[in-house]
């Protein structure tokens, strides 16, 4: 799960790189998708010693897990699923295309593009209106965007969407790196939605497993969101990468390949 956790950042980092033409902003763009791998890398460097010698976020899930399954909102029957939509999809697909790894391609190809699509129309939408209108609602204040991260992850259940969208806002001057990363903080909680719906009535294990995911970012929302100082971390970070890559800009791939594939 900690390992999801920063896997799933590599998506806005993509999204940055499409920005590499285009000078300065190509900077605030790569600071801005790294921001998110840099915020989750340093939860794991916190929690991973914590959870090795003494099973810290183990305890804590088995223990509200145990708690759950014996409550009366999980002895209600109900099974939440997505099958009846996905199922024939997916059944088509794979008679179509019988050979595995052509499909595993294909997949990260579709998911690669829906999420490129969402993303322009979600910036279109919120951008709709003024930089002022923006600011005013959507980030004015740490809290504010932590909220609107939370929430609208929450909803589309995809961090990985939510976080591409705040890319062009950084790299546009719509939104300084300072905001986007309370609002990258509150995307890591409401992405533990979807984990949740998917366990809510199946075991306890699976119940478990939920509950590491959201206490791991629920921990981590709890250790820089209160602090400015320990916010200014990842954020100074991120600045310094987006410096380097602006100089170097064969090191956003090497990045990638490293942080992503080579040393995992």
């Amino acid at each position: 799960i900690m390992g999801a956790n920063v896997g799933t950042t590599l998506t806005s980092t993509l999204v940055s790189l499409s920005f590499i033409t285009k000078g300065s902003e190509f900077r605030k763009a790569i600071s801005a998708g790294v921001v998110h791998d840099f915020f989750n890398i340093l939860i794991v460097i916190i929690l991973f010693p914590l959870e090795y010698y003494y099973g810290v976020l183990t305890y804590l899930s088995t223990g509200f897990s145990s708690r759950l399954v014996g409550s009366t909102f999980m002895n209600l029957q109900t099974e939440l699923s997505y099958s009846v939509f996905t199922k024939p999809i997916i059944e088509v697909v794979s008679q179509l295309m019988p050979y595995p790894i052509l499909l595993a391609i294909l997949s990260f190809i579709l998911l690669a593009l829906s999420i490129k699509i969402l993303s322009k129309f979600l910036y279109r939408s919120i951008t709709a209106g003024s930089k002022e209108v923006l600011q005013k609602y959507f980030f004015g204040g740490p809290y504010r965007s932590f909220i609107w991260g939370t929430v609208l992850t929450a909803g589309i259940q995809s961090s990985s969407v939510t976080t591409s969208v705040i890319v062009p806002f950084v790299a546009t001057r719509k939104v300084s790196l300072k905001q986007a990363f309370t609002f990258i903080i509150g995307a890591n909680v409401g992405t533990t939605l979807t984990a949740l719906i998917a366990a809510a009535f199946k075991s306890e294990v699976a119940i478990s497993v939920a509950l590491v995911h959201l206490f791991f970012n629920l921990i981590g929302a709890l250790i820089f969101l209160p602090f400015a100082p320990l916010r200014e971390i990842p954020v100074y970070l991120a600045k310094q990468f987006g410096k380097m890559a602006m100089k170097y800009r064969i090191s956003g791939f090497l990045y990638i390949i490293l942080t992503f594939f080579i040393i995992p």
